[in-house]
This record gives structure tokens, sequence and C-alpha cells, in this order.
């Protein structure tokens, strides 16, 4: 009699259907998997040119505009366009989660703000209800983002493409109308809640303004992480593993392992964008977590360039700014 009774299972009867699925692979068909090699990387700019002043200098100065530009912006803006572009740069920050996983990965996932939406309930009830230091929480929605990735993530080792894309979509589904409704999980979701103390102070979060340069603090911080991944050894892996399984795993390549790390980074970075939009919601309000806003994330870093870390922000304005 209640629909809601019959989405919040329907993701464990998905999760059980694919694992118990039986693989039956031929050379063809492991050459086929192989569809993420047109998702071009942006290449690095070659030594001969960066060697030149003038390259140098224009790249510093561009950064610099940028970086001024994401500072004086609160200054150039009214409070509810303030507040909206702090929603930007959370979305983003999940777009940089989605880049881990789908971009270097090549995991399809279609429920990853279901996974922010966890961690932050998590965090929110963690810091107003039982009065965690805002810091601990957030490394427990950091932990809870991680832990749930990794659950969801389990039959994509067994299974690839739409069916982990079914997976992740029943997820988030689940996540809205179950997981994160006051209506159910009392003992999580907390509506409406006062902002966390930082440092002690409960002023540094007192405005729209404060908000936003605390959330892009976060989005810094994410964005140098992931940058210092895909430079790391862990980051080619990933890579190789996205490009050719077969031939990853023919180089001693541990394929299931860097899958599993995937979807641990990704959640994490999920869950820290959780914690922070909970924060600006002063609250947990699950009709911010429904699943048309999974795919519009999902589209976000497809239109930004499923390889491209400038293309994260670049989609996440494209998108979220245009819907708003």
């Amino acid at each position: 009699s209640n629909p809601t009774f019959v989405d919040a299972p329907l993701v464990i009867v998905v999760i059980a259907a694919l694992l118990l699925q039986r693989r039956s692979y031929s050379r063809i068909t492991e050459s086929d998997q192989s569809t993420w090699r047109s998702v071009a990387a942006v290449r690095p700019i070659p030594r001969a040119l960066l060697a030149l002043p003038e390259v140098r200098w224009s790249l510093r100065a561009g950064r610099c505009a940028l970086a001024a530009a994401a500072i004086l912006l609160p200054l150039m803006l009214t409070d509810s366009q303030t507040y909206l572009a702090s929603i930007i740069v959370i979305y983003a920050i999940i777009g940089l989660s989605l880049l881990v996983l789908t971009g270097w990965t090549g995991q399809i996932s279609l429920g990853q703000f279901g996974i922010a939406g966890l961690g932050g309930a998590v965090a929110c009830d963690l810091y107003s209800r039982h009065g965690w230091d805002f810091f601990a929480a957030l490394a427990v929605a950091v932990l809870v983002g991680a832990v749930v990735a990794l659950v969801i993530g389990i039959p994509a080792l067994r299974m690839q493409g739409p069916f982990l894309a079914v997976t992740t979509l029943a997820f988030g589904i689940c996540a809205s109308v179950y997981l994160l409704s006051p209506n159910y999980l009392t003992w999580l979701v907390t509506t409406s809640s006062s902002r966390p103390p930082i440092f002690g102070s409960t002023s540094l979060l007192s405005s729209d303004t404060d908000i936003y340069y605390f959330c892009l603090v976060g989005f810094f911080l994410c964005l140098m992480a992931v940058r210092s991944l895909r430079r790391s050894r862990i980051g080619r892996s990933l890579i190789a593993t996205r490009d050719n399984e077969v031939a990853a795993r023919a180089t001693a390549l541990n394929t299931t392992r860097q899958k599993l790390t995937a979807f641990l980074i990704s959640g994490a970075i999920a869950g820290f964008a959780g914690a922070l939009f909970v924060v600006q919601q002063q609250g947990v309000n699950n009709g911010s977590f429904t699943a048309d806003i999974d795919i519009a994330m999902f589209t976000m870093v497809v239109i930004g360039g499923l390889g491209s870390l400038p293309g994260v922000v670049v989609g996440a304005f494209a998108v979220w700014a245009a819907t708003y």
C-alpha cells in the first residue's frame, strides 16, 4: 500500500540479482569492453612550450585571475546569488568524485548525490544532536561515504556499464524516498539544525558569504587532492584499468583493487561534499536528494569532460547556473 516500501528494498533486489549473474567471456567480449579509449584526456603543455617565459607567465596570470574572481565573487552578487554560488561549488566537489569514478575508472554512477546525502545526514546528526566537533563529524561523513560507495560498487566487480548504472540509480531512489526521509529514519535525519561552530566560534558561518568561502576552501582542498591523485601511481593505474582492463591484468595490475580504490575515494569525496551541503542547507531536506539531481550530476561531468579537472567546474556552472 505504500510505494516507499517498494522502492526501498529495490536496491537490495537489484544488487542481489546482479551478483548472482554468471559471467561468460570470450576474446570478442573482452576486447569490446575497452570503450573508454574515446575519452580524451586533456594533454599537458609540451615541455618545450612550457619553458618559454610568456607561456609560464600566461599560466600564472590565468590562475591568479581565476582565484581572484572566485574570491571576489560574493562582492558582486546578492545574498541569494551567493547562496546559489555555494551550492554550485558543492556540486562541483561531487563532480570531482564522479571524475575519479567515471572519468578515470570507467564505472558509471547515478547515485552519487545519495551517497553525499547519507554522509551529510550522519555529520548533521553528530554535530547537532550529539554535540560533536564539526571536523570530527566531517571525518565520519567521509568514512560513511567511502563505505557506502564500496557496498554499492561491489557488483562492479562482476558487472559493468549499464548494469552498474541500474544499481546506483536504484540506490539513489532508495536514498531519496526512504533513507533520507524524516518520516522513516527519524533517528538519523535532522531536518533543521543550526550551523556548527568552527574553531569554537559560531560567527564564522553566520552569513551566505561565509558559507561560500567555507565551501570554496573545501573545493580547493579536494581539487588539489584529486590533482595529486591523477599524477600518482594510483591515478595511472585507474586510467589503465579504464582503458584496457585485460591488458592491465596482463601486466600484473590488480584491477579489482583499483576499482575498489576508485569507489572508496569517490565515496569519501561525496561524503565530504554532503557534510558541507547540510551545513549550507542547515539540515537534511530529502527533497534535495532526488534521483533527477543524480542524473543531472552525471550530465554535469559529461558536459565538462569526463577526463578533465577544469571541465568539472565548467560543467557545474553550465548545468546548475542554467537550472536555477
